[in-house]
């Protein structure tokens, strides 16, 4: 341990020296020899418990007699008990061709590891540093310390290269960029945990209800106004590594915005998935936010892929009459049901637009439907897909009293892609449905295919016809396919939208409206 530090230390001025010129073979040497020592430091206090997140790294000494190199934190939302498990990262690799968002300079990448749980957290979350051992100075004396740094935040670190002087104060200071690597989270979670959407749609069973509902990749932060990405059928989380991955690139946009996910059972109809991702909201501001203090939570945007835009559209809509009427002859009041299965058929079929949502942006949503959902696929995706226990059961219950459902199709258990036929009564009716005042809508819409019989523009499962929204703010067609919210422009265009909604914080008046038939306005 000792040995490393003092590996560190005596590499340093001549990283200084080089500084000026960081392509020198000399500062090249400097570099690797001083990020070696310290990543080994850093993997070795960890590894051998010498890791204290207050006092620093235990060097040596006794009990009696120890030498610390101070620790100091900068930029993080995390505690310092949060940084349990330090990794020097090495190569890393994203599905697809998401590019590994890194930059070269002083310092040395890590991957932290956290043990915490709390709620709505991710569990063992997992998030970058840098690390840095540099001398700070108190009088003329010199003293080392660890500095971890929030690469989200923080790009360059303020390093003194000499003693202070009263004549020349601006000379022992100098600026220079951290190394980083930003996307190591996203390629260890994709490594560790996968990408689950198929198997929790033929498979609920082998998932965990914990698995599901509105998860935060950061510790809540109160200011901050959250984006809420909601991914689509036979998908899941991961989907939106991409997007997150370039998004969190942008310093301006971690500052303002946090970033969070809804996870949920896909082999759900969108209607009950959407009554969860309102009931979630609700108890998510009751927890963090009991007293309705915190706006930036008024300002929530929504980002919907696929289905996914359907739940999101219904945290912004008011249900008049509709659903209910798509699905009941005279009314759910009149089915004979136990009144918890009734309460949870009243909160997908009767509620009122969420206070939170300011903004929603659909990527590729089948406002009227898909085409592969109403022909064989999606008949032979229906019956693969499987509902979870108390789902089937509550259904099982509603089918009992099925003299009192109006469509004759609903009188057997309907699953997530029996509700994304282009003829089904309460996609309809949810298309019908009033956005609340306020509320600004954007789309974008994959055009990469054209259908077989009408040849008209889709992105391979939902038509262009079928993705637009009337009311939209703004429009992007994208020559993409359904997976259009992994490709750059799509992202661009959402990063767009967020300094927007940003910009457009403290006044909050509804625009002029466009019409949605073309190819993007800003209005």
């Amino acid at each position: 341990m000792a040995g490393y530090f003092e590996c560190v230390k005596l590499v340093w001025p001549q990283i200084v020296a080089e500084s000026s010129d960081p392509g020198s073979a000399t500062n090249q040497k400097a570099k690797q020899l001083y990020d070696s020592a310290l990543g080994k430091l850093v993997e070795s206090a960890i590894r051998f418990e010498r890791f204290d997140p207050i006092r620093g790294v235990l060097i040596s000494g006794r009990a009696s007699d120890q030498r610390w190199l101070p620790v100091r934190y900068q930029g993080f939302p995390w505690e310092p008990q949060d940084f349990a498990v330090m990794d020097v990262v090495g190569e890393c690799r994203l599905t697809g061709d998401a590019p590994i968002q890194q930059q070269s300079g002083m310092g040395v990448p890590l991957l932290v590891r956290s043990a915490r749980t709390l709620p709505f957290e991710i569990p063992d979350p997992v998030f970058s540093a840098t690390a840095v051992v540099h001398p700070v100075f108190t009088g003329r004396a010199e003293e080392f310390i660890l500095d971890l740094i929030n690469p989200l935040m923080i790009r360059e670190l303020s390093i003194q290269v000499e003693p202070p002087s009263q004549l020349e104060i601006a000379s022992y200071w100098r600026s220079v960029p951290i190394a980083f690597n930003l996307s190591a989270p996203y390629a260890f979670l994709e490594t560790t945990k996968g990408e689950h959407g198929v198997e929790r749609l033929l498979r609920p069973a082998k998932h965990d209800a914990t698995e599901f509902g509105l998860r935060m990749a950061e510790p809540f932060q109160t200011g901050k106004i959250p984006v809420i990405f909601i991914h689509g059928l036979a998908s899941s989380e991961t989907a939106w590594h991409p997007m997150l991955n370039e998004i969190r690139t942008h310093p301006d946009l971690v500052a303002k915005f946090q970033f969070w996910t809804f996870v949920y059972r896909t082999s759900l109809t969108f209607p009950e998935a959407a009554a969860v991702l309102r009931a979630e909201l609700a108890k998510l501001r009751n927890h963090y936010d009991p007293l309705r203090r915190d706006r930036s939570l008024d300002q929530t945007v929504l980002v919907g892929h696929s289905m996914g835009g359907l739940l999101a559209k219904l945290q912004v809509t008011t249900s008049t009459n509709q659903i209910e009427n798509a699905i009941f002859t005279d009314g759910l009041e009149q089915v004979e049901l136990p009144a918890e299965v009734k309460a949870k058929v009243k909160s997908m079929v009767t509620f009122q637009p969420s206070e939170e949502v300011a903004r929603v942006i659909f990527i590729g949503t089948p406002h009227q439907g898909s085409r592969l959902a109403d022909g064989s696929l999606g008949q032979v995706a229906s019956r693969l897909a499987k509902l979870p226990q108390d789902a089937l059961s509550d259904s099982e219950q509603i089918l009992q009293n099925s003299v009192g459902i109006r469509n004759p199709a609903y009188k057997r258990i309907p699953k997530s892609v029996d509700l994304l036929r282009s003829d089904d009564p309460v996609l309809a009716a949810v298309f019908r449905l009033p956005v609340a005042d306020g509320v600004h809508l954007h789309s974008i819409i994959g055009t990469g295919h054209k259908t077989l019989i009408k040849r008209e523009p889709t992105d391979g499962v939902v038509p262009v016809s079928s993705a637009r929204h009337p009311g939209t703010d703004t429009e992007l067609l994208i020559d993409a396919n359904h997976y259009l919210h992994t490709h750059i422009e799509t992202i661009n265009e959402v990063i767009r939208i967020l300094r927007l909604h940003r910009d457009d914080e403290v006044v909050r008046d509804q625009p002029p409206r466009c019409e949605p038939l073309h190819k993007r306005s800003d209005c």
